[in-house]
């Protein structure tokens, strides 16, 4: 058997930006008690910032935040699960301002897609 053929469909599909069937549907950011929802950079930035938020120190020092998030979009914004997880989940921004964000939500900060009709164009 060529290993070849088997490579090759997986370099074609990494590049095309193939991801998991899971992701195939679009969801919501929705954060219960907040108009929006931190995107954490990655896991370690997402533990470092909740550690801030918890001192208060995210009220005095609110910069210290901004290196570990990717971007705060606004609850009902649509976004795309990437990985999910049981406690957070890997998700892409899939409209708005803050279109193509990727990062790490709490996975209880995701909810249902509403009925708003298809994306608009890029």
């Amino acid at each position: 058997m060529n290993a070849f053929p088997i490579a090759a469909s997986l370099v074609a599909a990494m590049s095309l930006g193939a991801v998991p069937a899971s992701a195939q549907a679009l969801r919501e950011v929705r954060h219960p008690r907040v108009d929006f929802t931190f995107i954490w950079k990655d896991e370690t930035a997402r533990r470092e910032g909740f550690g801030l938020i918890q001192a208060g120190t995210n009220r005095t020092r609110p910069e210290l935040l901004t290196r570990l998030v990717a971007c705060a979009p606004a609850n009902g914004t649509r976004i795309t699960v990437l990985e999910p997880g049981t406690v957070t989940s890997t998700i892409a921004v899939a409209e708005g301002h803050n279109a193509g964000c990727r990062g790490i939500i709490m996975s209880n900060e995701i909810g249902p897609l509403t009925e708003r009709g298809p994306l608009p164009a890029p």
